[in-house]
């Protein structure tokens, strides 16, 4: 595990408790866990991707999902043994390209399994990890007056006390997840995007009940932070294998599952859609983007 990140009683006098907290000094706060994003392993998944040959209705079915007022989470869920990446992987890879590109603000995390140095994995430290680089990212793109997105009322507790108590110690998973949740809910966007793979690499049965906890809670506050419309959040999960909890979140029907079929580079990646695409609603305009009234 890293190093704490070393205090700043500095910012902790800015703020108080109960103050309205200034973006500067969340940013400030924050601006540690910036080490756990994954900007080379993205930026090369983005460069392998352009091999990924995608099945035309899973396609259509991405450019229909991306912008829609459709708030359902989409688990793609591919086969255990692949290719290392995945298609999956490179699909999700792909999808947070086109989000950028059409100016929808997205975080992303790509869980992975790398064995090279035969260390023992600590499932904990990795599951912290995701959730500190998604708060950190969504850090960086949350407006520089909060007041002028949310009523005071609505702000949650992002005091610099309570920012600068996470450390880089599995202590701090639950609070951390909590503060998860509290930041996907200021994110000043109509349309906001969070793509993840891999979360089957995490969703362990044999770990202890305290991790167990956790990760249901993880899964848990992305469910509860689907809200409707005029603020969608969009969220991508793909795996390779199956995940117990995710398979939980599609019973509490806050998420769709489809299913990968193939796991060939030299076929195109299929799945077996659960709602034909001849159910899709009629696409309307707004604001000059493509909605789906669903």
């Amino acid at each position: 595990m890293s190093a704490r990140p070393p205090e700043n009683p500095a910012l902790s006098d800015m703020q108080g408790e109960h103050d309205e907290p200034s973006t500067q000094t969340i940013q400030e706060c924050l601006a540690w866990m910036g080490r756990y994003t994954q900007p080379d392993r993205v930026a090369n998944l983005v460069e392998r991707n352009r091999y990924l040959s995608i099945d035309g209705n899973l396609l259509l079915h991405l450019i229909q999902w991306m912008p829609s007022l459709f708030p359902k989470a989409q688990w793609i869920e591919g086969p255990a043994v692949t290719t290392e990446p995945s298609q999956n992987t490179l699909a999700t890879a792909m999808l947070i390209t086109a989000f950028k590109r059409v100016q929808i603000p997205v975080i992303s995390y790509f869980c992975c399994n790398d064995q090279r140095n035969h260390a023992p994995v600590s499932y904990g430290t990795e599951l912290l990890n995701m959730v500190f680089a998604l708060i950190y990212q969504i850090s960086t793109i949350i407006p520089e007056d909060l007041s002028s997105w949310l009523d005071s009322e609505d702000i949650p507790d992002l005091s610099a006390s309570r920012l600068n108590s996470l450390q880089p110690d599995l202590q701090s998973l639950p609070a951390a997840i909590e503060l998860l949740g509290d930041m996907l809910a200021i994110v000043p966007s109509s349309v906001f995007a969070c793509c993840i793979d891999g979360l089957q690499f995490l969703d362990k049965e044999d770990e202890g009940e305290g991790y167990k906890a956790c990760f249901q809670q993880f899964v848990k506050v992305l469910g509860y932070a689907q809200t409707g419309y005029p603020r969608v959040l969009k969220i991508w999960l793909s795996t390779d294998g199956h995940s117990g909890s995710l398979q939980d979140a599609v019973e509490e029907r806050w998420m769709q599952t489809r299913k990968t079929v193939c796991e060939n580079q030299d076929e195109s990646l299929r799945i077996d859609m659960i709602q034909s695409l001849e159910q899709l609603d009629m696409m309307y305009m707004i604001d000059g983007l493509v909605f789906g009234d669903h």
